[in-house]
């Protein structure tokens, strides 16, 4: 099963040490959040671990033996993880808004129509968009709201983060960038959008 792991600067992961390439097999039961490897189904969601400021690195791995389980987000956990690809910010935002255009049409959490509106209010949620024009907001703590469209625009509460990308007018991604709404150089509350590579209140 593909899935996408977040660790720190120095590959490691809750004091486990990992190497691009490896194979790891776990020996004992599986609990989510507790026992076993874990990895998220959503690339983004890997940010609420390891924060792009830090360092964080991000990659493609595969994992075998996952279990049924399912948490707040879209975490899993397995038996067997192999550690691939390295990711960039970027490329997170791409494989997330792949994954949410196949999402239901208009969800509260995931939108991909022009002019639309993703919201959400639950703590570590995701909200995204992908159409034109259009808005995500995060109001519960540790939340994400991707903009991905063209000219879209993202807003949060004290503590979120913000993923927002800049497309041409065909939309290609001109762009990527991460930031935390920290009250000083992001403010809560305030849309912010992505133009010519800065982040600007909108």
């Amino acid at each position: 099963m593909k899935l996408y792991k977040a660790f720190d600067k120095n590959m490691k992961c809750r004091g486990f040490q990992y190497e691009e390439g490896e194979t790891y097999t776990h020996p004992g039961t599986l609990k989510l959040c507790s026992e076993g490897f874990h990895a998220c189904e959503v690339p983004l969601d890997c940010l609420k671990y390891y924060a792009p400021a830090d360092g964080s690195i991000y990659r493609e791995v595969e994992m075998e033996g996952v279990t049924d389980e399912h948490g707040d987000d879209s975490k899993r956990v397995g038996k067997v993880i192999k550690i691939g690809a390295k990711l960039s910010i970027r490329n997170l935002v791409r494989f997330s808004i792949d994954i949410f255009k196949k999402k239901t049409e208009g969800s509260p959490a995931a939108t991909s129509g022009d002019k639309s509106t993703a919201a959400t209010s639950g703590d570590y949620s995701t909200a995204a968009t992908s159409g034109d024009y259009s808005t995500a907001v995060v109001e519960g703590k540790e939340s994400i709201a991707l903009a991905g469209g063209y000219k879209s625009k993202a807003k949060g509460a004290l503590g979120c983060w913000l993923v927002l990308a800049e497309r041409d007018e065909g939309d290609h991604i001109l762009g990527v960038k991460a930031v935390k709404v920290d009250g000083v150089q992001i403010k809560p509350d305030t849309f912010y959008i992505l133009e010519d590579g800065k982040v600007v209140e909108n």
